[in-house]
């Protein structure tokens, strides 16, 4: 595990659905959320305006909305590095991806290529576990 990144508080909101709790919302694309853009829920199918998403303030040390997607991302990648690396690279030989002497960057990109891919995989299954939920699924 990753340590614990601590620095001043940061107040954000979270934006959650009125009907099923989910954060998994989507606006209409505009860059400005006005209390009249429309809004959509992922999980349940709700849409409607974005005054009427239900606004959670909270506080925690972890920086911007950019600053956590980074820990998340660096967290993941290091796990792949320190537990994934040898093993992908067996894979990589033995299917002809790479070739030995083994460059160590070739490695590197690959290793970052499956815990980006991997994190994709993490965030869509969430989003499907979140439908899911709504739908009884």
């Amino acid at each position: 595990m990753s340590e614990t990144h601590t620095g001043p508080n940061t107040t954000s909101v979270v934006q959650l659905c009125p009907k099923c709790g989910s954060a998994s919302l989507s606006t209409d694309g505009s860059s400005l959320v006005t209390p009249d853009a429309d809004v959509s829920c992922k999980g349940c199918g709700w849409s409607g305006r974005q005054g009427e998403v239900i606004g959670a303030v909270f506080q925690h040390q972890m920086g911007s909305d950019e600053q956590i997607l980074k820990t998340i991302v660096n967290d993941l990648r290091n796990s792949v590095a320190q537990h994934l690396t040898v093993p992908i690279g067996r894979f990589l030989l033995k299917w002809g991806f790479i070739n030995r002497p083994i460059d160590a960057r070739e490695l590197s990109r690959y290793s970052v290529a499956v815990a980006q891919a991997m994190l994709r995989a993490i965030f869509e299954t969430r989003e499907q576990m979140e439908k899911e939920r709504t739908h009884g699924g």
